[in-house]
């Protein structure tokens, strides 16, 4: 069957170049790289990655208000840090 296939040019030097080193012609190349890309499928046969699992230090007693909590005071000893240590001694 005839038909038109706009390849970008890397793409058309990449099938020429397959088929001048195997010694077919373009249509031949052509339809073999068409055929290997149908047939394998490079998800197919791969594990997903799975994350490895990593404590964070946060206890799982801790909600969202005593996050808040904890946060609060954990800035509010920041200020007070920061401004202390600006005041002239």
């Amino acid at each position: 069957m005839r038909t038109t296939v706009d390849l970008n040019p890397d793409l058309l030097n990449r099938i020429r170049q397959l088929a001048d080193d195997e010694g077919i012609s373009f249509k031949d190349a052509l339809n073999r790289v068409v055929t290997r890309g149908l047939s394998e499928s490079p998800i197919a046969g791969r594990q997903p990655y799975t994350l490895p699992k990593v404590a964070l230090g946060i206890p799982k007693s801790m909600d969202a208000r005593r996050m808040k909590e904890f946060l609060a005071q954990d800035e509010l000893k920041r200020y007070a840090r920061r401004t202390t240590a600006d005041e002239p001694q």
